[in-house]
């Protein structure tokens, strides 16, 4: 399997809870089985010099990274790092805006992706695609064609489940896997990669396939 691919518009030396999550995934990350691709930020070159991963950066900032224009440029990197690099798998941090470019990805180079979800981040999808049609579609497009989703904890997963429910989306048998963050329990980074890495190889021959969330 090759590395795996992790698509978020929050990282080092960024701030926030988002940030430090992501940045201590690709600290405890194996070297050299990691890419990430992330947005620009002022003094990135020193932070992602100290991380054993490979960090690309598109030439936008976080805020871009949600425009229709930045999606598309995002995705259309996300697809030539898969490539290059033949990722067995891609991370996104969030269903949006993060999911775009993994949907994209996992169309034309056939990587499965996974989701990786925060129960605040879940709280406000779920309160935004009620108030719109249009957004509860396209989210209901990037959740439903994930290989897997994964939750932070046991609150999450019960907001994942109720997404999935609010999306129309049949909850199959353990349709979102709980690897709590370090010091949650007792685990540490390097279990909670082991766990992340240990569900890829399950559902990397998931790309592109409508599985257990049914058809649109």
């Amino acid at each position: 399997m090759g590395p795996h691919l992790l698509l978020t518009p929050h990282f080092p030396p960024a701030r926030g809870g988002l940030a430090r999550w992501m940045g201590d995934l690709a600290r405890c990350w194996p070297p050299g089985a990691l890419v990430v691709s992330t947005a620009a930020a002022p003094r990135a070159a020193a932070a992602d010099a100290e991380l054993p991963v490979h960090v690309d950066r598109l030439a936008l900032p976080p805020a871009r990274l949600r425009t229709v224009a930045g999606i598309v440029q995002w995705s259309r990197r996300a697809a030539m790092l898969a490539r290059e690099h033949r990722a067995g798998f891609a991370w996104c941090e969030g269903v949006r805006p993060a999911g775009y470019p993994a949907r994209w990805t996992s169309e034309r180079i056939g990587t499965p992706y996974g989701i990786l979800l925060h129960a605040e981040g879940l709280v406000r999808l779920r309160h935004r695609v009620r108030r719109s049609r249009l957004r509860r579609r396209a989210v209901r497009a990037l959740v439903r064609h994930a290989a897997v989703l994964v939750a932070d904890g046991r609150p999450t997963r019960e907001h994942a489940l109720a997404l999935l429910g609010e999306l129309g989306l049949p909850a199959a048998d353990d349709p979102v896997r709980v690897v709590p963050l370090a010091g949650a329990r007792g685990a540490g980074w390097d279990r909670v990669v082991a766990d992340l890495i240990g569900i890829a190889q399950e559902f990397r021959g998931a790309a592109a396939v409508p599985g257990d969330f049914g058809d649109d």
